[in-house]
């Protein structure tokens, strides 16, 4: 692609753009810095100009998927009856996008450090709203009263990071990783009625899931 007469903005939405879809087809390792380089058509020189090296990418890479996902969760709260529905929608919404991802990009995202440092400081980030959304569930009779969630939400972080970043779990696939952590002390805190709710949700979710998985030869 020719760089001519496009802002230094446009073209780095470019690059990400392009990256983001390698690493998520390829894994990380897979795709180098010539490579995007040439996908895009763009010189070597113009692309290190744009990011230094490939982490300072892959970091860009990050904030822009989270700058997505906060647009799909304010289109899902507005939909969403309430709090539960919210996660069982974007758990959904998760698992399929997953689907998607190579599992080398999991494993291999965890060798980068600066990557690890801001996603873990941005979950910190969002604790405050994230316990403050999670107790309105009280209110709506989906989640028991007494629930401190100031302890829940950290707790979830972990389960996911430290599943995440474990080689023992390695050979699973992330459906199973989050159905049997996070989403697993999701439905501790639920009432009879919110139990139900996820129950029925999750049991129709699995289903579907299975359905479109590829026969095993």
């Amino acid at each position: 692609m020719s760089d001519t007469h496009i802002s230094r903005n446009e073209l780095r939405d470019r690059v990400i753009d392009v990256a983001i879809a390698s690493f998520h087809q390829e894994g990380i390792k897979a795709v180098t810095m010539d490579a995007i380089a040439h996908r895009l058509t763009m010189s070597k020189r113009t692309l290190y100009q744009l990011f230094g090296d490939k982490e300072e990418l892959l970091l860009a890479c990050l904030k822009k998927k989270q700058q997505e996902d906060r647009k799909r969760w304010e289109q899902t709260a507005r939909t969403a009856g309430n709090v539960l529905e919210f996660i069982l929608k974007e758990f959904s919404a998760n698992m399929q996008n997953c689907a998607h991802i190579s599992p080398a990009f999991f494993s291999e995202i965890k060798k980068y450090p600066q990557v690890i440092a801001y996603s873990r400081n941005s979950n910190k980030e969002q604790r405050k709203d994230a316990v403050r959304f999670l107790e309105r569930g009280v209110e709506q009779g989906i989640f028991r009263p007494g629930i401190d969630f100031n302890i829940i939400y950290p707790v979830i972080m972990q389960q996911v990071d430290f599943v995440m970043n474990n080689p023992e779990f390695e050979t699973y696939n992330m459906v199973d990783l989050f159905a049997n952590t996070a989403m697993i002390t999701i439905r501790g805190c639920t009432t009879l009625k919110g139990a139900a709710m996820m129950d029925e949700f999750m049991d129709k979710w699995r289903k579907e899931y299975e359905e479109n998985q590829p026969e095993k030869h």
